[in-house]
């Protein structure tokens, strides 16, 4: 126990599953000389086998059948919700909206994303780009070793190709900025399980699992044997 009714629990045991494989990721009995630790190496790894047969290593945590790879997104976004300014636009669209569909139906209108987009610039929102800050380092880097002036025109180019521009990035990112909205909406009315309902309906790794379970066939391809390859 903690002063002001704080606690604290420390797990000093590995994580093991019944099979009695340890799928501890980090190697927290040896550090590096900074106190850092580090991810199993492979060679220190073993192999299991599954009920089906198939090889699995210990060592690194689950490694799922299929990887979902994540989508890009801009920075756009993220300096949206640091600023608050999704935030206030949602206070003031509730305002005139008592209701909303529930949340595995809730979309944002076409009409509401147009005054968003509006409300934002009434706000003289500024926003930065990390690709910008890169080219900036770059641009320091050749200046200092003599080769700028070899390559000016193009780095001229590509400089105001990454100058913010929010018209486009509005445009550009308006998926992924609409879904940052539609959650925030939702979960003023329906809280944190409706935000829940609503991810789950777009969700990619969900519907892999389901696209599995429902195909047969590709369920037992899935679960066959596969051979692991050695460490080197």
């Amino acid at each position: 126990d903690l002063p002001y009714g704080g606690n604290i629990k420390i797990t000093t045991s590995k994580y093991y599953i019944p099979s009695g494989r340890c799928i501890q990721a980090l190697d927290y009995s040896h550090r590096n000389p900074d106190g850092s630790v580090a991810r199993v190496p492979d060679s220190l790894t073993h192999v299991f086998k599954t009920k089906s047969g198939r090889e699995v290593r210990d060592g690194g945590g689950i490694t799922p059948d299929y990887v979902i790879p994540q989508e890009k997104s801009g920075t756009i976004g993220y300096y949206l919700l640091t600023e608050n300014i999704i935030f206030d636009y949602v206070t003031d669209w509730a305002l005139k909206h008592p209701s909303v569909a529930p949340p595995a139906n809730f979309h944002l209108s076409d009409a509401d994303y147009e005054l968003f987009k509006q409300f934002v610039k009434s706000k003289d929102f500024q926003y930065d780009q990390m690709s910008n800050r890169s080219l900036q380092s770059l641009k320091n880097i050749m200046e200092f070793e003599g080769y700028f002036n070899t390559a000016s025109e193009e780095f001229k180019a590509l400089e105001e190709k990454l100058q913010p521009n929010l018209d486009r990035d509005l445009e550009l990112f308006s998926k992924e900025i609409r879904q940052m909205i539609e959650t925030e909406i939702v979960q003023r009315y329906y809280y944190k399980e409706g935000v829940l309902m609503y991810e789950l309906k777009d969700d990619a790794a969900l519907k892999k699992a389901k696209e599995v379970l429902k195909d047969k066939q590709l369920y037992a391809r899935t679960l066959q044997p596969q051979p692991v390859t050695e460490p080197q």
